[in-house]
């Protein structure tokens, strides 16, 4: 599940053409987001207090994405963080 999160989002970035005019670029840095935390979870996640600082992240992230507007991309980034934040929940229960 996260090599796909991981292939999903490097896809799409080989895809996008970064003009920061065009709305798509917003899109762009959102899924850089995840892809950081997803990244950050699978290095960051040892103690307890990196978990839930990883919860806080994504907890933003999501309120982030509840702003912006309905596409299908910022819909696809609102699933991948949606797994991501699953991702670090299964960490937390370690704890």
């Amino acid at each position: 599940m996260k090599q796909d999160i991981y292939n999903g989002i490097e896809q799409r970035m080989l895809l996008a053409e970064i003009n920061i005019k065009d709305p798509t670029a917003v899109e762009v840095v959102l899924d850089l987001a995840v892809y950081g935390l997803l990244a950050m979870t699978e290095k960051h996640s040892a103690t307890h207090k990196q978990v839930m600082t990883l919860q806080v992240l994504s907890g933003h992230l999501a309120n982030v994405l509840k702003g912006m507007g309905e596409s299908e991309g910022i819909g696809r980034i609102r699933e991948d963080r949606k797994a991501v934040a699953e991702v670090i929940d299964k960490a937390f229960m370690f704890y």
